[in-house]
């Protein structure tokens, strides 16, 4: 931001709502790629809402979080892979903590079905296994702050 301001913009806190710059930041996972198409959409919403003003308003940054999130193009980082269908059996089972019973159900197949749909989530890391001290059932994580983000604010993923 600094760059692209010729030096007069330092901290986002200057130009947005400081209770938007946490979550910005985690949803851009310290990628100054995802940081400046991020920011663009929400230039593009403030745009959208009124165009004179040196201050993004909430709707702005809300809206820009939200088609940043729902349209994020995976895909660009796994070029012909399966990802796409990873993230829409996550979005469809609406949790950030899971175990392969919640995506059977949801989906009406066996277990090894499940297993093998999350070894892909694994390997895309878009879910980690956490700690299941005590239990014998596997739950995961969803760990791809993006998609933390649609399940928290009950958003589809377009793609």
């Amino acid at each position: 931001i600094q760059y692209f301001s010729d030096n007069k913009i330092k901290e986002l806190e200057t130009i947005m709502n400081k209770d938007y710059v946490e979550q910005i930041l985690q949803v851009v996972g310290g990628s100054p790629r995802n940081t400046i198409k991020l920011l663009h959409k929400i230039y593009l919403e403030q745009s959208r809402i009124d165009e004179n003003v040196s201050f993004f308003s909430n709707e702005a940054v809300k809206e820009g979080l939200n088609n940043f999130c729902m349209t994020y193009e995976y895909e660009m980082l796994f070029p012909e892979s399966q990802i796409k269908k990873s993230i829409d059996k996550i979005m469809r089972v609406k949790k950030q903590e899971f175990e392969i019973k919640d995506l059977t159900d949801v989906y009406k197949v066996s277990s090894q079905s499940g297993i093998n749909w999350v070894k892909n989530m694994l390997d895309y890391a878009l879910v980690e296994e956490i700690d299941n001290s005590g239990s014998n059932k596997k739950r995961y994580q969803v760990i791809d702050k993006k998609l933390v983000y649609l399940i928290e604010n009950d958003l589809k993923y377009l793609g």
